[in-house]
């Protein structure tokens, strides 16, 4: 979905494959973060 706002909010092509990149490297982090929290709070 960030994908799709950024393209309807930017026109310049340059800020449109950044925001793409972040949106990319935010889901990354916060997948590895939620997957590091769930190992530790795992009993055993």
């Amino acid at each position: 979905m960030a994908p799709f706002v950024a393209g309807l909010a930017l026109t310049d092509a340059a800020l449109l494959d950044t925001a793409k990149a972040a949106v990319l490297v935010a889901s990354a982090i916060a997948g590895i973060v939620g997957y590091v929290q769930l190992r530790r709070s795992r009993p055993g």
